[in-house]
């Protein structure tokens, strides 16, 4: 039994006295943990929280639970939320470096201490000792003292308490000074600080072979200062817990220079992998070294830091995860401020964020090689799960993912939509993706952003694609439902021709933005593989203004539309010599384009023999359309058409505007010439006054004929011509038709469809009240993390008594 519970601390880092506990109740705590409720009465513990009764409200309760944490209590005391722990499936690989053991294990000791010794505390020895130390049972530190110089072999199960000052308001502080400190055979508890109690770590000390080698579980107004030092061969490096009903929690005041890593099995196992570096539960986590030089690393372990309870803050800089089995970061819920940190072969996820509240990641470099482990899963640099209300996600990131070769698949961002908080926002700016990988995307955006929640991709770079024939790879890839998403100043190039720059499906929201984008490829197309097999594609997404786009060379088709898409507005858009410029398949529907101000153009290379001119197989293609299908999408332009002279090679006539090879073409079904109009300048793309289109007016008078082959078509669009009038009331008396239109789908499917998902997005948006307050605590936070930025780094470098106390008792406010 003794066995058993050893195994079940070190896989969680729990008391084995919580482990009974749950044991107790298994069935009840695993249906109870999947559900997210960790208030069991089954297990004896009181409820504080309860859930509104009010549906909508009911529905994002766990969304908004820890943002008004001020007003809630987690309800449980610390061990109590401990569960039955299953053994990993992380094993260790690669050549064991040799252990502080079998380098130290066999000196004689100069000093024996520890239960069942005439010596069981520091206070018997002095407030120093230098020396060769054995630790045959639990030590207990009564009075500040320091290890110095020492090898300090330490008994399986033993562990060193530092116990509180015998005086109050005096911290009790025990010290490690380049010491190494380790177990042989199985492991030891490892080092627990009581309130009012702190540890220092300097100086090239070694820690080995603990459960948790520094643990603070509910030791309020305890410190810890980490600096150079190796925890090697641990279960978890650092173990932080708190009660959320205690104040000043455990702190970090220096972290600088620290490995945390695992160079061979853990002692008593064959191949276990340390479980995390550092492990927080209800503690915020917060290291800013002032200096890269200082920065601190994890290494080969399955996690490097795990933060579990309700609204945790993790907040750092100049962090390097290197071979990470797992996660590099994974923050159950709450926010994250990370800058200049890095993460090389993660073989999971580098960051993993369950419920995001305020993420900030700037700086952040990702990198996966063609050494990683083959895996059919994604391999992702940063994925999160959920966002809570009004939550912010602000990323700057470098991803390269270079897996030629190799079945493993990369993604940069992952943003899972479906459980989002109203209010959220969410910014990718100034970031480079580079992908050569099968299958892989740049950015991935997975499920139902609705019209609540507003994302602006801006100004990144994409270098993204496949160079073999499988699997396409995507610098951007929605997927699902999405309002408000803005994608715009963006730089693409491809790798390859089955791999696309944009692609977008299974929308119809509102207001969303495709613009100003850049698509580039090399001089010949035919031959570089320098371009993507498509650059835009929308199947199925709907009311999205795409505008001011230039593909240039950069694609072998340029823009596609595929299947039933109204509502899309193709303006301004600038296409350079692509094998095919637009097209338009699927019995697709856009609606009429009307002086839309395009521009097809040719690209006219300089070679030894003279120019030579590269044009479209098709400028712009409706595929397999009949005149009718053709003119519910077509194009009105000012000038005549282009046309080409086979024999000179060249034009006799050219237009921008009016490209010489469409399809269909044989009486203006595709394209149609009105000298009257004037193109468009250009376009507006966060415009939010939406606009009557033709295929509103034909939609409305009841003249769309649905093919037969595909007459969902017909229910469609009349979907998406109800939704725009009941969301834009102030349209419905632009054109005669639109009142009747509304009324005879009011309680047909249509207006019924409508209503529920009405509903739906109702159900999503907090209260006022709520809203507000939510606003508050997070701009609260934001206060509060740039705050401890300041004094993190203020603490690297003050070295007046003074200042140093006063900065520590300054970061236990911000803390509490």
């Amino acid at each position: 039994m003794k066995k058993v519970h050893q195994r079940v601390w070190q896989r969680c880092g729990k008391p084995v006295a919580a482990f009974l506990k749950a044991y107790t109740h298994t069935s009840a705590w695993r249906s109870l943990w999947r559900s997210k409720v960790y208030f069991l009465p089954q297990l004896g513990i009181k409820p504080k929280v309860f859930f509104l009764s009010r549906p909508s409200i009911r529905s994002i309760s766990f969304t908004f639970l820890s943002i008004v944490m001020v007003f809630l209590q987690s309800g449980f005391s610390q061990g109590q939320a401990a569960g039955l722990c299953e053994e990993g499936e992380y094993h260790f690989t690669g050549v064991p470096e040799p252990t502080l053991c079998e380098q130290y294990g066999n000196l004689l000791p100069d000093l024996e201490v520890g239960a069942g010794t005439p010596i069981t505390r520091s206070s018997q020895i002095g407030s120093s000792f230098t020396g060769n130390v054995y630790i045959m049972g639990d030590f207990q530190v009564d009075e500040p003292f320091k290890f110095i110089d020492c090898i300090v072999k330490i008994e399986p199960g033993a562990t060193v308490f530092i116990l509180p000052p015998v005086q109050p308001f005096v911290s009790n502080i025990l010290t490690i000074d380049n010491s190494k400190l380790f177990a042989c055979s199985d492991m030891w508890k490892g080092i627990v600080l009581s309130s009012n109690t702190s540890i220092s770590t300097l100086n090239e000390t070694e820690i080995e072979d603990a459960f948790a080698a520094i643990q603070a579980n509910n030791a309020q107004f305890s410190s810890l200062l980490i600096e150079e030092t190796v925890f090697d061969r641990n279960d978890i490096g650092i173990l932080l817990s708190q009660d959320t009903a205690l104040i000043s929690p455990a702190t970090m005041i220096n972290f600088a220079g620290n490995l945390f890593s695992c160079t061979a099995p853990l002692n008593g196992t064959a191949d276990q992998v340390s479980f995390a570096g550092i492990k927080t539960e209800n503690v915020p986590f917060t290291v800013n070294p002032v200096a890269e030089a200082f920065n601190n690393k994890f290494d080969g372990l399955q996690n490097g830091i795990v933060s579990e309870g309700g609204a945790t803050m993790i907040s750092g800089r100049f962090f390097r995860f290197e071979r990470i089995k797992k996660d590099g970061i994974y923050i159950e819920e709450g926010s994250l401020n990370l800058v200049n940190s890095r993460f090389r072969n993660c073989e999971e996820k580098g960051i993993n964020i369950g419920l995001a509240h305020r993420v900030t990641v700037r700086q952040g470099n990702f990198w996966v090689g063609r050494e990683i482990p083959e895996s059919p899963d994604y391999r992702t640099g940063i994925y999160i799960d959920g966002f809570g209300l009004n939550s912010r996600v602000d990323l700057n990131v470098v991803f390269t993912g270079y897996l030629e070769e190799t079945e493993n698949r990369v993604r940069g961002i992952h943003l899972k939509g479906g459980n989002l908080g109203s209010g959220t926002l969410i910014t990718i700016d100034n970031s480079f993706f580079g992908i050569r990988a099968k299958s892989s995307d740049g950015i991935f955006l997975d499920g139902a952003f609705p019209g609540s929640s507003k994302i602006h991709i801006f100004e990144n770079v994409f270098a993204t694609g496949n160079p073999d024939t499988t699997g396409v790879s995507t610098g951007i890839d929605i997927h699902g439902y999405n309002s408000n998403l803005s994608i715009s100043g963006n730089y693409f190039t491809g790798n390859g021709y089955y791999n696309t720059a944009i692609f977008a499906r299974g929308s119809s929201g509102v207001n969303n933005h495709i613009s100003g984008n850049y698509i580039e490829g090399s001089e010949h197309i035919v031959t570089s593989g320098d371009y993507f097999g498509v650059g835009f594609s929308l199947a199925y997404f709907q009311n999205t203004k795409v505008c001011s786009n230039v593909n240039f060379f950069g694609s072998n088709i340029a823009f596609v539309v595929v299947a039933t898409s109204p509502g899309i507005d193709f303006e301004g858009n600038l296409i350079y010599a692509t094998a095919v410029g637009l097209e338009l398949f699927g019995a697709p529907i856009i609606g009429p384009q009307f002086h839309q101000g395009n521009k097809w153009r040719p690209v006219v290379v300089q070679r030894p023999t003279g120019p030579v001119t590269y044009r479209a197989a098709f400028h712009a293609r409706c595929k397999n359309c009949d005149a009718q299908q053709a003119a519910l999408n077509k194009f009105t332009v000012h000038t005549p058409q282009s046309v080409w002279n086979s024999n000179t090679v060249s034009y006799d006539f050219f237009s921008d505007y009016h490209p010489e090879r469409i399809e269909p073409d044989l009486t203006n079904e595709f394209f149609e010439y009105d000298p009257a109009g004037t193109p468009s300048a250009g376009c507006i793309p966060f415009s939010s006054e939406p606009e009557m289109s033709e295929l509103d007016k034909i939609v409305a008078d009841g003249q769309f004929q649905a093919p037969t082959e595909n007459p969902s078509m017909g229910w469609l669009v009349n979907r998406y011509l109800y939704r725009k009038l009941k969301d834009n009331p102030d349209l419905v008396e632009a054109y005669p038709s639109f009142p009747s239109f509304l009324n005879t789908h009011q309680n047909t499917s249509v207006g019924q469809f409508y209503e529920a998902s009405h509903k739906i997005e109702e159900a999503i948006e907090a209260e006022e009240q709520l809203d507000l307050k939510s606003q508050e605590v997070l701009e609260k936070l934001i206060w509060v993390t740039d705050s401890l930025m300041i004094v993190d780094s203020l603490l690297q470098v003050a070295e007046d008594e003074n200042e140093l106390e006063a900065l520590i008792q300054s970061k236990f406010g911000l803390t509490d």
